[in-house]
């Protein structure tokens, strides 16, 4: 009976792992599987997230295209790597090669003259039969670093009417969100 007993406790266990095994490998499987949709759901989001920024570069390149004169745009690009790459996707792209894209990168905290930092940027350019078009990145240094009104916003509306003749481009401005309160 003692041997019966030993081997029914031993079958008894090894049936008992065999089940414990048999749950870990579902296990297994359903983490393989949860992490596939994950993976999956993942590449989809890129994806949006891709087309989304390819609509939005078409949408810019358009309104460049279609712009007469000083015409003003603002992007909201939160990171600044990220507004470099759009700059730069902007400025290769070989479907408006009658465009002209300028990035001009004004991160100055101490700037006050708008207007003049953008007739420098222009003054070392030749003269060519493209459309200019100012992509302007780094302003939000020189807005934040004052109150409520910083000088460089309060110069710009001043001689907001002289930027027809000063500037007569369409510029945008590539800005992070900021909760202006």
């Amino acid at each position: 009976k003692t041997k019966t007993k030993k081997k029914n406790k031993t079958q008894k266990r090894k049936e008992k792992l065999k089940t414990g095994n048999k749950n870990k490998t579902k296990t297994k499987t359903k983490t393989k599987t949860i992490n596939q949709n994950k993976t999956h759901n993942n590449n989809q989001n890129k994806t949006k997230t891709k087309t989304k920024q390819k609509e939005n570069k078409n949408k810019i390149a358009l309104f460049a295209d279609l712009s007469e004169g000083f015409t003003i745009a603002f992007v909201q690009v939160d990171l600044e790597t990220d507004r470099q790459q759009a700059i730069h996707a902007l400025q290769s792209r070989p479907d408006f090669p009658h465009l002209q894209w300028i990035s001009l990168h004004l991160n100055d905290p101490q700037l006050q003259y708008l207007g003049e930092a953008i007739r420098q940027g222009l003054s070392s350019l030749s003269k060519t039969e493209q459309k200019p078009v100012l992509l302007i990145s780094g302003l939000e240094r020189s807005i934040g670093s004052y109150g409520d009104y910083p000088p460089v916003l309060s110069n710009f509306n001043i001689a907001r009417d002289t930027y027809t003749q000063r500037c007569p481009h369409p510029v945008i401005f590539f800005l992070p969100y900021r909760d202006w309160e």
